[in-house]
């Protein structure tokens, strides 16, 4: 019976040992498996598989070392040795695919991805590199169901998306529209920001249309992006449709559209960071602006304007872009006032056909007074050229010194827009 019993403890002895001995070597296959990583050549990764040769993590790690060296058949080699050791690891099957297609092995390469992403359906990778590989096919309509849910799981990469649908499409739109399911506010929108950039821009403001108010800043952003971009191509109607579907309380309930200036009196209020049809004030250190609740009649209102040093002559102080119809007679009426204005380059309206390449001016005012001056009422005539948009804006004449500031303060109001 002792002797059964030392038997016993001798075997268990013996297999604590192996075990022992089975973890060192599996670990110190591990830290050769690391070293590989870090140091060039394929010592490390050599040692590892001789270390722990039943370790599929030395057989991958070995693997990527031949990749990294060019040796892509014995690469695969090794990752089929490591899918053998660990079949349900999506990344060994992955690595399969991708290496098999830059061998020319679509066949093997496109089963080696399609297990890849049977064992991570949820994935962002597995389902892109099948799709790229359907897409260089040209097998588009497996392609895109799959790149789209590589696209669902990792969102950025939906710009890569729409670049592959565009280049499938051959840049038609409607066949665009048919690969990729537009499913969300954010799909439409990021959508039209990138029709807007190819020119597209009925197309852009359609999108617009259809993914509604944004709901959040990423939202928004890519709104103004497309209007930006759809003003910067000198695309205003398109631009106007895009900016009117998302300010409705300005253009909707009987308000001004186009053809009309906007919020003329200043009743609404001016939204920072808002491109569009809209007034547009820029940031400038030396000069404020503020809403004045009192204007030159009854229910109006008017644009405070202080001027306290340094601005730069030419540059656009306020200013609204506007829709007109072309080769067409104009004015624009304002009213004005002045206190304690002191410059040596003073402030006009100035109306450009902002479609033109560089715009061209088609009027100004006269100088607004310097000094103290009570309300005035101003008018510009003007003829419109071959395109339909106009800027309206707020601009100092050049100084015969520099720097050149300016001093005081002008309220601005009742802006109108008549077809003469």
């Amino acid at each position: 019976m002792k002797i059964l019993r030392f038997i016993f403890a001798l075997i268990g002895l013996f297999c604590c040992f192996q075990l022992i001995v089975g973890a060192g070597r599996t670990g110190l296959s591990r830290l050769m498996s690391t070293l590989s990583i870090v140091q060039p050549g394929m010592e490390p990764a050599d040692r590892a598989v001789q270390l722990a040769p039943n370790d599929p993590e030395a057989h991958y790690t070995r693997a990527l070392a031949l990749t990294n060296l060019g040796q892509l058949p014995e690469a695969v080699v090794e990752l089929r040795e490591s899918i053998r050791l660990r079949p349900h690891h999506y990344y060994e099957w992955l690595d399969l695919g991708t290496t098999l297609d830059r061998l020319d092995d679509q066949e093997g390469a496109r089963a080696a991805l399609q297990e890849s992403v049977r064992l991570a359906p949820g994935f962002a990778q597995p389902r892109w590199q099948l799709g790229n590989l359907l897409f260089r096919q040209e097998k588009y309509e497996e392609a895109f169901p799959q790149l789209q849910l590589g696209a669902k799981s990792n969102p950025s990469l939906f710009n890569a998306l729409l670049d592959l649908a565009w280049i499938a499409a051959d840049g038609d739109v409607s066949r665009m529209e048919k690969l990729i399911k537009f499913e969300s506010a954010r799909d439409h929108l990021a959508l039209a920001n990138f029709l807007a950039k190819h020119e597209k821009g009925g197309d852009a403001a359609r999108h617009v249309l259809l993914a509604g108010q944004p709901s959040d800043d990423l939202d928004r952003d890519l709104l103004h992006k497309t209007i930006e971009q759809l003003i910067a191509t000198r695309q205003y109607s398109d631009a106007y449709v895009a900016w009117a579907a998302t300010h409705g309380s300005v253009t909707g309930n009987g308000a001004k559209g186009p053809g009309q200036i906007l919020n003329g009196d200043f009743v609404d209020p001016i939204p920072q960071n808002d491109p569009g049809f809209g007034w547009q004030l820029s940031s400038m250190p030396s000069v404020d602006a503020s809403i004045d609740l009192s204007g030159p009649i009854t229910n109006t209102r008017s644009i405070s304007l202080k001027f306290g040093g340094d601005s730069a002559p030419g540059s656009q102080i306020l200013s609204q872009i506007v829709l007109v119809q072309p080769k067409a007679s104009y004015s624009v009426s304002f009213a004005a006032r002045t206190e304690e204005i002191v410059t040596g380059g003073p402030l006009v309206i100035s109306i450009v056909d902002a479609s033109s390449q560089p715009a061209t001016l088609l009027g100004q005012s006269t100088p607004l007074p310097i000094g103290t001056t009570d309300w005035k009422t101003n008018k510009v005539a003007f003829t419109t050229g071959e395109q339909a948009a106009i800027a309206i804006s707020l601009q100092r004449l050049n100084c015969s010194q520099n720097p050149c500031p300016i001093f005081g303060r002008v309220w601005l109001s009742r802006f109108a827009l008549t077809r003469e």
